[in-house]
């Protein structure tokens, strides 16, 4: 079969996603691979496998109400699928221009909704294949809120879906009739502050697991903990499974006869390890299966009884075990063979353990050193951050690219450390709500506070010349330590930065801040712009002109406040570059990025730590 023919009978991809990051635009394939469901930007089509021809499914969509095939939902008898409608009406417009292509200066407009703005509305429908008739589910396409489809129950009459409002305070389980649309509330979840914020939109598959038509598991950190919850099909609370000051992950396997859960988690005094572990869905047998200090990774087989677990650290090599489902090892599969590394120029990172500024809460990061550390030396410093609330950045394992990077800068001489500063996840609500309304408030403090415990034990960490680098929130972080504490941090590279937060979309913030009208003071605050005026040090601002993630627009508004406070900046401009400048300009960034340092923070580099 010729290869053209082949690729008729697979889905076809039809667009890069919005944003970088987020998953291409590809055809959506019905339950026997018979039918593909398509988008061309507005409307819907049929395609039948094995042909190029296109079927339109719906003729009314347009730049302002369109429908997208993403996310689709096919029944099993591939006869219904319920699909996403957008309404982007009042919703503001995104210039993103290409300078390089001819003809010259081409500019597209994309719906996108700022901190405060005029968000787009979610319509859930369901689609006849056949007839083409559409019956919009109750509930769907309301103002403010969001709208993320998750499956059918098991005999296929309801669509389960989850609602987020804006301010993520609260979140419902919905459960939408295909044949009616009539929509009940299965589950209310409310929050105080924030129900995940960012970390939701990453991480919200994993907040409802079913268990059959009358039972599902739910995450919440109603506790103050990421824990797992038993409810029964209506909604009703059966028993919470997992306690304690430590965080479920995500559900790994669900062995329903035997009644175990396995789960990724945190139980361990270091809360950054992440295991497999199990409980009984009435909460008893609660048990931790892997071991070695690190994160795991484990697959089940298919039918729940062993699991391949992969696993490693920063400092310990990739390693792969198969295990019994209750943790017994039966064999090592594979282990990295990492004698050659040292001869090589690699030292493992050193975990530290420090107190934030509040002088109080432990905080976990790594340090990196030069391949020829001489303690008697002093080496330059530099903090690779990001502290973004969404997510973790200090290395879980042993290749990943964070740790990397950090290497590669030790190995021009300097000293490099990775920190999760205070408002980030996995530590529970506490630890993060710290960010809630303070955005700017917290976090270079506690990097200030790591930087100087750090140094008072190691004399070789030359705490005159320190420098920062990090992308997108890392390079708001960055901005944001480069102005507000030049006594600390000399050298700045910021990669991608949002320097205002009312110049981002709303989707990253309002969890946090709330909107604008919310907290306007908070907004100001946590404003890079307004702090021009106290550049002291030497910044290297670097961005995209195609960036939608942190906009464009954000690093043209920092360098014209730099420049109406008089300070002098270095900026560099990567043309129809996106914010995954870093991995598609990688090796220019990283090139421009260790010269900086070396020119700015390794001069007078033979210093020593006594004299000799």
């Amino acid at each position: 079969e010729p290869a053209s023919a082949r690729k008729q009978h697979r889905a076809a991809r039809l667009r890069d996603g919005f944003a970088a990051g987020s998953p291409a635009v590809m055809e959506s394939a019905s339950p026997d691979g018979s039918w593909f469901l398509g988008d061309d930007e507005e409307n819907l089509f049929l395609r039948a496998a094995g042909s190029e021809e296109r079927e339109p499914l719906t003729r009314d969509g347009d730049e302002d109400h369109p429908w997208t095939c993403q996310g689709a939902q096919w029944t099993s008898d591939g006869e219904r699928i319920v699909v996403l409608r957008r309404n982007h009406v009042d919703v503001g417009r995104l210039p993103v221009v290409d300078w390089v292509s001819e003809p010259f200066g081409q500019v597209e407009f994309h719906p996108y909704t700022k901190a405060g703005g005029v968000m787009s509305r979610t319509e859930l429908h369901v689609l006849d294949r056949e007839s083409g008739e559409v019956l919009q589910l109750a509930g769907t396409g309301e103002d403010d809120c969001y709208v993320d489809p998750l499956g059918f129950d098991d005999d296929e009459e309801e669509l389960w879906w989850l609602r987020m409002d804006r301010r993520y305070r609260e979140l419902k389980v919905q459960a939408s009739n295909l044949a009616t649309g009539v929509t009940r509330t299965v589950l209310t979840e409310t929050s105080e502050t924030f129900i995940g914020a960012l970390h939701y939109q990453v991480d919200k598959a994993n907040y409802l697991t079913r268990l059959g038509e009358d039972r599902f598991l739910w995450i919440s950190e109603r506790d103050g903990w990421r824990h797992l919850y038993n409810y029964d099909g209506e909604g009703q609370l059966l028993g919470q499974l997992t306690r304690g000051d430590w965080e479920v992950e995500r559900v790994v396997d669900v062995h329903p006869d035997a009644g175990w859960v396995y789960f990724l988690g945190h139980a361990e005094p270091n809360p950054y390890e992440t295991h497999l572990y199990r409980v009984k869905l009435d909460g008893s047998g609660f048990a931790r299966l892997s071991e070695g200090a690190g994160e795991h990774a484990p697959r089940f087989a298919p039918d729940h009884t062993s699991f391949v677990d992969v696993w490693s650290s920063p400092t310990s090599p990739p390693r792969s075990e198969y295990r019994l489902a209750d943790g017994t090892l039966l064999s090592v599969l594979e282990e990295a063979d990492v004698g050659a590394l040292p001869g090589a120029g690699w030292r493992a990172p050193r975990p530290f353990v420090t107190k934030a500024a509040d002088g109080a809460t432990d905080l976990h990061g790594l340090l990196y050193v030069p391949y020829d550390f001489d303690p008697r030396r002093r080496y330059p410093v530099i903090d690779y951050i990001y502290n973004g609330p969404f997510t973790k950045w200090v290395p879980r394992t042993f290749l990943d690219g964070r740790s990397l990077q950090a290497q590669a800068l030790a190995q021009l001489g300097f000293v490099v450390l990775i920190v999760d500063g205070r408002g980030t996840i996995g530590r529970g609500k506490a630890f993060q709500d710290v960010v809630y309304r303070n955005w700017g408030r917290n976090e270079i403090p506690d990097h200030a506070a790591t930087l100087k415990q750090l140094a008072r034990g190691r004399p070789w960490m030359d705490t005159t010349r320190v420098g920062m680098t990090g992308g997108s929130w890392g390079g708001y972080m960055t901005l944001r330590a480069i102005l507000s504490h030049p006594d600390v941090y000399h050298v700045a590279v910021a990669i991608a930065a949002v320097a205002d937060l009312y110049d981002h979309a709303s989707v990253p913030i309002e969890g946090y801040m709330g909107l604008p009208e919310d907290d306007p003071q908070g907004y100001e605050y946590a404003s890079c712009l307004r702090l021009a005026d106290r550049l002291e040090g030497k910044l290297l601002i670097i961005h995209g002109t195609a960036d939608v993630n942190a906009t464009w627009s954000a690093s043209m508004k920092m360098a014209h406040a730099l420049v109406q406070a008089g300070k002098l900046h270095d900026f560099c401009v990567l043309p129809n570059a996106d914010h995954w400048a870093m991995g598609k300009h990688g090796s220019y960034l990283q090139q421009l990025q260790q010269e900086y340092f070396i020119e700015h923070l390794r001069a007078e580099e033979d210093r020593w730590v006594s004299e000799h």
